[in-house]
């Protein structure tokens, strides 16, 4: 099982205990994805960013609910392959 994470360039000059807000979630559990494929797009610091797939496999758990707000290094998804 793979954890999905925002990249780290993401937080790159925020302050460290800037949130990052989950702006949509364009898969659902059970989807199987493609490596490279969009699952998500958030918002760090009035910043859009994409998060990719790191590999194929299917979505086992979305762990932060669209439009909540989630901490530097926190897990935001799973992949299983």
């Amino acid at each position: 099982m793979t954890e999905i994470r925002l990249q780290d360039e993401a937080w790159e000059e925020t302050e460290e205990d800037t949130e990052g807000l989950v702006d949509e979630w364009h898969v659902k559990v059970g989807d199987k994805v493609d490596a490279g494929q969009l699952l998500a797009t958030v918002i760090v610091a009035k910043t859009k960013f994409e998060v990719l797939a790191p590999s194929a496999g299917v979505v086992a758990e979305l762990m932060v609910p669209a439009q909540e707000n989630f901490p530097r290094g926190q897990a935001l998804a799973t992949l299983t392959t």
